[in-house]
């Protein structure tokens, strides 16, 4: 078990990628939350963020589920799909959508492993919990929601 930790801390990405495939661990998903590294860090109210979401709304309660976000650019510009580290193709996925902070809150912030055969390295969010909690506490909302399908 020593390999992935060799390709790990010397970031080799596509070597750790094949590895977890390999052996299906994590059920091919990046380790450490696909996160290089991460730091806690704030949201301050009015910051905007995005996502992608695999199934969308599928529940009946109509909230969307997923643990992760990625922060809008300063010039209004997203980070683009394939540096989210996310799996399969812009194309498989139902909605794109956009957040509002509302609130300040802590997530954990940082760039995104390269994964799935994709450059990564594009700024994560992980909220510390699912943001359907966080949606209910009324710490952010959604708004601008798209198909992209």
């Amino acid at each position: 078990m020593k390999r992935p930790f060799y390709y790990g801390g010397n970031e080799k990405w596509k070597e750790l990628n094949d590895y977890f495939i390999r052996h299906q661990l994590n059920g091919e998903w990046p380790p450490f939350n696909g996160f290089i590294e991460s730091h806690k860090v704030k949201l301050k109210k009015g910051v905007v963020l995005d996502r992608y979401d695999y199934n969308g709304a599928s529940q009946l309660d109509g909230i969307h589920r997923g643990r992760f976000a990625s922060p809008k650019m300063s010039d209004g510009t997203r980070i683009p799909f394939q540096n989210r580290a996310l799996r399969g193709n812009e194309s498989n996925y139902i909605e794109f959508y956009e957040l509002v902070v509302l609130e300040d809150f802590s997530v954990e912030m940082g760039p995104a492993i390269p994964w799935f055969n994709q450059p990564g390295k594009g700024i994560q969010i992980l909220f510390s919990k699912r943001h359907r909690r966080v949606n209910q506490r009324g710490k952010n909302e959604n708004y601008k929601l798209s198909k992209t399908k």
